[in-house]
């Protein structure tokens, strides 16, 4: 048995983490597309902020502190894709990485993080 607090193994991933109560900033047209269009299913909803070295998206894990090995993010697919392109990603407060540079429409990008990282939350910040 592990001590608590002890990541599970690399080999034991686990599955997808749940997420809910998704925030963003700064606000853009009236938060017209806010940060839980994330979570619909469909992918014709996404999420905007406002342009800008800065601008965040953020969620809480459902069900509290969870380990990381990677987070997968999709950009979105009618235009805009390379404005994900370099985004820090973080678990809690620490950085897993960053998107690469090169972001397309509507592609998926995973973000290798160094080490297993334990957190409460997401975030994504624009560079």
């Amino acid at each position: 048995m592990k001590p608590a607090g002890t990541p599970p193994d690399k080999t034991d991933k686990g599955g997808k983490i749940n997420l809910w109560k998704a925030e963003q900033g700064p606000i853009y047209d009236n938060n017209r597309y806010p940060a839980d269009n994330a979570f619909k299913a469909g992918g014709n909803d996404f999420t905007h902020t406002a342009k800008g070295v800065g601008s965040w998206w953020h969620a809480q894990f459902k069900g509290g502190n969870s380990w990381v090995w990677s987070v997968r993010i999709l950009s979105r697919k009618d235009c805009c894709g390379a404005r994900l392109g370099g985004a820090r990603v973080l678990v809690g407060a620490t950085l897993c990485g960053s998107v690469e540079s090169n972001t397309k429409n509507g592609q998926w990008y995973e973000v290798q993080c160094k080490e297993p990282l334990q957190g409460g939350r997401v975030r994504i910040e624009s560079t």
